[in-house]
This record gives C-alpha cells, sequence and structure tokens, in this order.
C-alpha cells in the first residue's frame, strides 16, 4: 500500500504474490483471494503460465494491466552442465594433512612430557644407553613380600634369572678371583631386592659359593626373611662386636649365607663409610665365589653410589612402567660422578618369554622316555 501511494496514477488492479513457508500465518482476508502454489511440486513454468492466464483476463475486463512472462523469467538463471567433477582446491587439502600432521606431533610430545615412564626394553637401550642383560617376567610366587623362586615355579621363571646368571658369569670371566656384583635402582619398589636373592640362588645353583650381602643398612630385609632374625648380623660387624665370619648365617636357600642387619641402622651414611664397612667388603669374597650385594636405590640415599664404588660390576634394575627416564637417568649420572662401572640394566616387569612356553609344548617327554627303553643300546638318537 505504502509502494502504491507514491505512483503519479496508481492502477486500477493489482496482482500480489506472496511468497512465504508458513502460509497459515497469512491473514484471512488476503488468504481467501489468493491462488496457493507449492513451489516445491509444481514446476515454475506452470506458476507463469497460471499467472500469464490471470493476467490475461484482467486484460479483457480492464484496461491498463501489464503482465509479462518476461517478468516472471527475468530472476531465474538457465541451468547448466558441469564438464569437469568439482574439486577441492589443492593448498587447502595439503594445508590440511600439514596441519594433521603438526597436531599429531604436537600430541606425542605432550604425552612424552606428561609420562616418561620406561615401557619396553628397547627404550633402555635408546635412552639410557645400558645393555640389557636380563628380561624378568612378573613372578608369581610370593614368600612374605620377597618374590622367591622355588622349584614349582614356572620353568619361564627360572629360565630368566638363568639368562641373567649367564650374561653376567660370561662379562666377568676375566675378573680375577671372586666377583662382587651390586644391584641397585634408581627408586624404591622397582624389584632389586627380588632380584638379587633370584639371582644367588641361580648361582648356587651352579655350584658356586654365594654370599648375600644386604647393605639396605635403612631398610634391611634379607636376613629376617631368609635367616635367623634374633643372630649376629651386619649391625654387630659394624659396631665391632662379631667378626665377618660370626655374623654370616646360612640362608633357607641351599649354598646361599646371607650378611645383612635385623632392622634400620641409624646413621647409615655414616656406617656406610666407615673402615668396618670397607674391612667387611673387601673380607667378604675370601670364602666366596660370588658375592651379591643388595643396595639402596641410588637417588634416595647418598651411600648407594659410594657402596657401588667397591664393587666389580654394578646392575640397574629397571621396572618397565614403572622407573621413568628421568629418574633413570639421574642415577646413572650420580653412579658416573662416582666413576661407578655399570655392567648393564636388568629389565624387571616384563612379559613372558612365549618361545620358551613354544618349545615346552613340543617336546613330548612321555613318547622319548618310552622310546629310549624300547630301543636301549641300539639308540642312536631321538628325532
Amino acid at each position: 500500500a505504502a509502494l502504491l501511494k507514491t505512483l503519479e496514477e496508481p492502477p486500477a488492479h493489482v496482482v500480489f504474490i506472496f511468497a512465504t513457508t508458513e502460509p497459515h500465518k497469512v491473514p484471512d482476508t488476503i488468504r481467501s483471494r489468493t491462488q496457493r502454489f507449492d513451489f516445491a511440486r509444481v514446476p515454475l513454468r506452470k506458476i507463469a503460465d497460471r499467472l500469464q492466464a490471470i493476467a490475461g483476463r484482467e486484460r479483457a475486463d480492464k484496461d491498463g494491466v501489464q503482465f509479462t512472462l518476461e517478468d516472471v523469467d527475468s530472476g531465474i538463471d538457465p541451468a547448466t552442465v558441469t564438464r569437469e567433477p568439482y574439486r577441492k582446491s589443492g593448498w587447502v587439502v595439503n594445508l590440511t594433512l600439514v596441519a594433521g600432521l603438526l597436531l599429531g606431533l604436537l600430541a606425542v610430545q605432550v604425552a612424552e612430557h606428561l609420562d616418561d615412564r620406561i615401557t619396553s626394553t628397547r627404550e633402555v637401550g635408546v635412552f639410557l644407553g645400558l645393555d640389557v642383560l636380563g628380561e624378568i617376567p612378573k613372578l608369581q610366587a610370593d614368600r612374605e613380600g620377597l618374590l622367591l623362586l622355588t622349584d614349582r615355579s614356572d620353568p619361564a621363571e627360572s629360565e630368566a634369572f638363568r639368562a641373567l646368571r649367564a650374561q653376567i658369569v660370561t662379562r666377568l670371566e676375566d675378573s680375577s678371583g671372586s666377583k662382587v656384583v651390586l644391584l641397585t635402582s634408581a627408586e624404591s619398589g622397582e624389584g632389586k631386592s627380588t632380584v638379587s636373592v633370584n639371582l644367588a640362588r641361580m648361582l648356587a645353583m651352579e655350584g658356586q659359593r654365594v654370599l648375600l650381602f644386604d647393605a639396605e643398612l635403612r631398610r634391611p630385609s634379607m636376613k629376617s626373611l631368609l635367616a635367623d632374625p634374633q643372630g649376629l648380623g651386619l649391625e654387630e660387624v659394624l659396631r665391632g662386636e662379631a667378626s665377618l665370619k660370626e655374623a654370616v648365617q646360612r640362608s633357607l636357600i641351599p649354598g646361599v649365607d646371607v650378611l645383612g642387619a635385623d632392622e634400620g641402622l641409624q646413621e647409615a651414611a655414616e656406617m656406610a663409610g666407615s673402615s668396618r664397612f670397607r674391612a667387611a667388603l673387601q673380607a667378604a669374597p675370601e670364602d666366596y665365589d660370588v658375592v651379591v650385594i643388595d643396595s639402596a636405590p641410588v637417588n634416595a640415599v647418598s651411600d648407594a653410589a659410594l657402596i657401588a664404588r667397591r664393587a666389580d660390576a654394578t646392575l640397574l634394575v629397571i621396572r618397565l612402567g614403572v622407573t621413568s627416564r628421568g629418574s633413570a637417568q639421574a642415577a646413572l649420572k650420580k653412579l658416573a660422578d662416582m666413576k661407578v662401572k655399570v655392567l648393564g640394566a636388568v629389565v624387571n616387569g616384563a612379559r613372558p618369554c612365549v618361545a620358551y612356553h613354544g618349545y615346552k609344548k613340543r617336546r613330548d617327554l612321555a613318547r622319548e622316555t618310552e622310546t629310549i627303553e624300547r630301543a636301549g643300546e641300539e639308540l642312536v638318537g631321538i628325532e
């Protein structure tokens, strides 16, 4: 209506076209006088023809009505068929790939920064530069918190310690006289005491005389678990109340003797550096083939690296999923500053050896025994 008022000569008849998606909101006065078209179903050409017919009827009744088909088609562009498929710009795809790669690398760096725990044997060599001398699986046998292998233990567990024994013996072949091997770790709870006692057992099974020396002066455990807690021990040696031979006790493990304290010692750091402690370490190898020292964690106490200086070889125990790269590297630096020779690493908590179980299953011992009994002296070999 406002548009019609601006015209100098308003037309006698006007046709309004309403385009709406909500026809129910159109006033009843207008809806009753309109022709409804569904643009989704009715082709636009038919709508134009309908409007042309309305315009023709109005032109016949009244003069002054002007309506042409071009007025309807003026806003419609003709459809064209593309000759090539639609393609995104190459730089957009390349930019997306580069951005995804950068975000992935950033996520990896953040994850490694937040969690730097060692999770595989390969990482020991890559990040610490140490040879892995043994891979110890998670042990099942339990004796009051100390995991001690027995004859009923899983053979794969015993085989892991045999492999560790072979590595140590081979690498120390050139050492003259007794061999003093010290086991330590970066932090507590990484299984060095468990590795120490089972390594001593495997060395004794080979016929060697073994002394298990508990150098955990603050938290000793070997004497109370494997020998008589009320008997003489390392504390009496350090106070000058007993000799080394008097303080050494036989353990529950055949062929292994134990020297240790039954409770934590006061001023442990000073005792570790005392002349009596040095004398005990020097005298221990005289009556034994191998001395296995269970030491305190390097990063926890200062005397661990000091004791390690007096050993022929030092092993660093690393527990997968527990030991972090930062703590292990800090422990190695402390040992290097004290000029300690680190022979290698012992990985604790590794996956069980699947190859050994497969080898064991392939052998049929009952068939081999029957073949031997049947063939007797004519037996040459068993395939």
